[in-house]
């Protein structure tokens, strides 16, 4: 029987343990988040160009196979 209390006072220490270390980090992810989307967003900025270039010209390509 006091093995069995043991084991239940032990999770309770590491569910609590856990709940405290995850609530700053819980706090901070929608930082992390806006953070992310910020550098993606100006990142693909610059693809944007090179791609559609890419793009254009497969689409010519590929239109002057099909009308030849």
């Amino acid at each position: 029987m006091v093995t069995r209390h043991r084991f239940i006072l032990i999770g309770l220490c590491v569910v609590s343990v856990a709940l405290v270390i995850a609530a700053p980090a819980h706090a901070q992810s929608a930082a992390v988040l806006d953070d992310i989307v910020t550098q993606f967003q100006s990142r693909a900025a610059g693809w944007e160009s090179a791609l559609r270039s890419f793009a254009l010209n497969t689409f010519r390509i590929l239109a002057a196979i099909e009308l030849a």
